[in-house]
């Protein structure tokens, strides 16, 4: 697909109601033809990075290769494109950072789209295997990766114009800090688009506290670009439902089954054991304030 093609795609997606909201995933959304539609794009762009995965991934590398078909990836990706491409700041190189990298295919979409785009991640393993991929790929002026110690972003005050980050924040030990140290890199009017799983049993990660503190924390730095919509209970997208397994959980790869009422429901798929993990996922957009 071409450059303009997919923004133009994006674009129409980030208008549609299950992209143009902040909150928990709702399972109703994997049926809209614009998730539909930047989805497809997205796997063709990751069959394709991970066709050439062993000219620069490290064995040393843990990380799971298939990202995409993942519990709340699946979602993750298309949204956090959806709005990044829908508010590209400027025309011509938009900068974006992407804190917690990892090793993906998705900078390098975004590099395919004209963005310029710093990678930025803990592991030297990420590090070294984003550079080597950028080289691979032809767009090594476009991707860059810089090491971090998992608290900061080693980048000036005000010197981005978008940042993301997908699924990161329920990994560190300061995520309050991490939103804080967003702030500082980004410049007046920037975008932030965050992601992560939230736990919905309340003793691990992204637990009740610490996500009202995040919350506070955001207000402080950022103004909600998207609206905070609920989603009923039975419709929130969480690891016993998704059509995809969590990362290294032991489970089939589901279906979806939509009936005549448009409601979604899983056919195929699930834990083989009862996962002493329940997650949901938060996604969101926010404007850095002046």
């Amino acid at each position: 697909m071409r450059a303009q093609d997919l923004t133009d795609l994006a674009v129409r997606a980030a208008k549609e109601k299950y992209f143009e909201r902040s909150g928990l995933i709702s399972l109703d959304g994997f049926a809209s033809a614009a998730y539909t539609g930047l989805f497809a794009e997205l796997e063709r762009a990751q069959s394709a990075f991970l066709a050439r995965d062993d000219e620069f991934r490290s064995p040393q590398h843990p990380w799971a290769r298939d990202l995409l078909h993942e519990f709340s990836r699946c979602w993750e990706y298309p949204y956090v494109l959806a709005q990044l491409l829908s508010r590209r700041p400027n025309p011509n190189a938009p900068s974006v950072l992407d804190l917690g990298s990892g090793v993906t295919f998705f900078p390098f979409v975004l590099a395919g789209q004209g963005w310029n785009v710093t990678c930025v991640d803990n592991d030297p393993f990420a590090v070294r295997d984003v550079v080597a991929a950028a080289q691979v790929f032809g767009v090594s002026g476009r991707v860059r990766a810089l090491q971090s110690d998992g608290s900061t972003a080693p980048l000036d005050a005000a010197s981005v114009d978008t940042a993301y980050s997908i699924s990161v924040l329920e990994h560190v030990s300061d995520p309050v800090g991490l939103v804080r140290e967003v702030a500082r890199v980004l410049r007046s009017g920037g975008i932030f688009v965050l992601t992560m799983d939230v736990d919905l049993k309340g003793d691990g990660a992204i637990a009740p506290d610490v996500f009202d503190a995040l919350m506070r924390e955001l207000d402080i730095w950022f103004v909600r670009t998207l609206e905070e919509r609920t989603v009923h209970p039975r419709r929130v997208l969480d690891t016993f439902n998704s059509p995809f397994p969590r990362a290294r959980q032991k489970q089939v790869r589901g279906l979806m089954l939509r009936r005549r009422n448009g409601v979604l429901l899983p056919v195929l798929g699930g834990p083989f054991a009862p996962d002493p993990v329940h997650l949901a996922c938060y996604v969101g957009t926010f404007t850095r304030r002046s």
